[in-house]
């Protein structure tokens, strides 16, 4: 993935206009702030956040060729971003827009790419944990049953849902945890729980 920087900018009457201390300093911000939180120093740098999963990597790969970082007097679309930048895809480019006044709050990216790029990294993270805690449950149950064999296996197609994806983030994660309490509830920890229910009888 290339960055590019666009000039014109610094080209305006305004910036020229300023001197040349100033204008230094918001060049050099691009490096110091801009790239440095948006992409690489902060937990929700975007790096950091499509290093957990391959698959994310893949997909911004996929969809992102090139990072534009742009200075400008007005944003002028804050679908993605906050209210000190956007970030825009605009065919394979990936277009960030701030202005000189906001260019230090340039963190979350990750963050806000995950919804504009369906990534659903905490998703996914939230999966393989519960996928891992149903494993210890499927073990549990072969071993007091004595039997196996005996696989637990989920369907994870609603992850991928609208119906799913509209939920809030904590809401999407209660709903994944969710599963191993039923699970817990129809296998352990009730009288009429399928394991104590079976163990009653060798039969």
């Amino acid at each position: 993935v290339r960055i590019e920087v666009d000039k014109k900018f610094f080209k305006d009457s305004n910036f020229v206009a300023e001197s040349e201390d100033y204008q230094g300093r918001i060049v050099e911000g691009i490096s110091t702030e801009i790239l440095d939180k948006g992409l690489l120093s902060r937990d929700d740098s975007l790096v950091p956040w499509i290093e957990k999963s391959e698959r994310a990597k893949r997909i911004f790969l996929d969809k992102v060729g090139k990072i534009v970082i742009r200075y400008v007097n007005e944003i002028s679309s804050q679908e993605y971003g906050s209210s000190y930048y956007s970030l825009d895809l605009n065919g394979r480019d990936l277009i960030f827009e701030t202005r000189i006044s906001t260019y230090s709050y340039s963190d979350g990216w990750g963050e806000k790419l995950d919804e504009a790029l369906d990534l659903n990294v905490l998703d996914e993270l939230t999966v393989k944990e519960v996928e891992k805690e149903i494993k210890e449950i499927e073990y549990k149950i072969q071993h007091q049953i004595q039997n196996p064999n005996l696989i637990i296996d989920v369907d994870w197609a609603f992850v991928d849902t609208e119906n799913f994806k509209k939920q809030s983030a904590p809401q999407r994660r209660s709903i994944v945890e969710g599963l191993k309490h039923i699970l817990d509830r129809g296998f352990f920890c009730q009288d009429e729980s399928l394991v104590p229910w079976l163990n009653k009888t060798i039969r």
